[in-house]
């Protein structure tokens, strides 16, 4: 169980045995891991923050950049995570 649903496991696919679901789970959460660790894009007042999400729910954001507009923000993003 990985946190995905509180009543659930959660679904990630089919395996053929224990060592196959054990390495789809670990590719799985890695997938996630790096969704979750890209930079979000939130409007604030009048100016732009690029923010990245906390991995833990005892955690704050961490603000990565603070822009007067969307297209500043967007530069700042395709210069510093161009893979996003």
């Amino acid at each position: 169980m990985n946190g995905g649903a509180w009543d659930r496991s959660t679904y990630l696919g089919v395996a053929e045995n224990y060592d196959a679901a054990c390495a789809l789970a670990e590719a799985k959460q890695a997938e996630w891991l790096k969704f979750r660790e890209r930079p979000s894009v939130c409007l604030d007042a009048e100016q732009v923050l690029v923010i990245r999400q906390s991995q833990r729910p005892d955690e704050e954001p961490k603000e990565l950049g603070t822009f007067p507009t969307a297209e500043a923000a967007n530069d700042y993003l395709c210069a510093n995570f161009p893979e996003t």
